[in-house]
């Protein structure tokens, strides 16, 4: 099983961005100890097989010695990726990693009010165009939302002038932390809007870039979620010092420093157990989120019983 984990290496950020589900700001970490428990953790995830590793926080660019990690991680054959907001040129990050995920919510105008933030959607060009100049594998990422479920066509322009982009994924914005604050969300008939013009992008895109989205229809549901094979997204919260499948308020939060490979098989068995036990209830929606629905049949958060 070629196992990815991502690895929140900060919650420190340099946007407040309103649609934020985690709130993530600037604050105060202990940045030697989480770098040395990053090191840590790595040499166990080597031990566990694990082959993929993306940095994230926060805004993993503001780590100081995110460098050495990549290197580290690197060292141990292992792919590596970064999740950026695009607000940090970090040349050295670009040339090590071998993929980038960079967050990008709508055309500059949107984006930059989504972001708060005038110059965000011009970093993130300078960004892309580097990336592009030394073909460098790269994802987009667009969080669907009431100010931006109408403006996808931007992307057009956007991925044709990048050819690195291989992938755009298009997630729902989650219902909690500054987007509940702000008043942003995503109802179904914006998103019924959304999955309309998903062929015409394909034909205007000429089929390059992949268009994927953080929902299934009943087929991948069937074939891909509940799959044996299949793990649930893993993540590791350095600052926090614990780890989890899926999402913090939804899972058990495990202790770092007790790490075993054996909580998260756990887990993933429960939620497969669960989906497949309540498959024709989950199979009445067209398409179908599977953290949504596991909220539904189980409640969170967990950590507080």
């Amino acid at each position: 099983m070629n196992n990815k984990a991502n690895i929140i290496l900060t919650h420190n950020c340099n946007l407040k961005c309103l649609h934020c589900y985690i709130d993530a700001k600037a604050c105060k970490e202990d940045l030697e100890k989480n770098y040395n428990k990053t090191i840590e953790l790595i040499d166990k995830l080597e031990k566990d097989n694990f082959k993929q590793i993306m940095f994230t926080g926060g805004e993993c660019l503001m780590f100081p010695k995110i460098v050495d990690l990549i290197k580290y991680a690197k060292s141990k054959n292992m792919i590596v990726s970064i999740f950026t907001n695009g607000m940090i040129f970090k040349q050295e990050v670009l040339d090590l990693v071998d993929m980038v995920n960079i967050s990008v919510d709508g055309p500059d105008n949107i984006h930059n009010y989504i972001r708060q933030n005038e110059n965000s959607y011009n970093n993130i060009i300078k960004v892309l165009d580097y990336l592009n100049s030394i073909d460098k594998y790269t994802i987009l990422q667009m969080t669907i939302n009431n100010f931006n479920y109408n403006n996808l066509d931007y992307l057009v322009d956007l991925t044709l002038s990048h050819l690195n982009v291989r992938t755009v994924k298009i997630a729902c914005v989650i219902d909690d932390g500054r987007a509940k604050e702000n008043s942003i969300y995503l109802d179904k008939e914006m998103l019924e809007n959304v999955y309309a013009k998903m062929d015409n992008l394909y034909e205007k895109t000429k089929y390059h870039i992949q268009f994927v989205t953080s929902l299934y229809n009943k087929y991948d549901f069937e074939n891909y979620c509940l799959n044996e094979k299949m793990m649930f997204p893993i993540w590791f919260d350095i600052p926090n010092e614990k780890y989890y499948l899926l999402n913090d308020k939804l899972s058990t939060n495990y202790d770092l420093n007790k790490y075993e490979f054996k909580n998260i098989q756990k887990d993933n068995l429960l939620y497969k157990n669960i989906l497949k036990e309540n498959k024709e209830i989950i199979e009445r929606e067209n398409y179908i989120d599977i953290e949504k629905s596991l909220f539904e049949l189980i409640g969170g958060n967990r950590n507080e019983e």
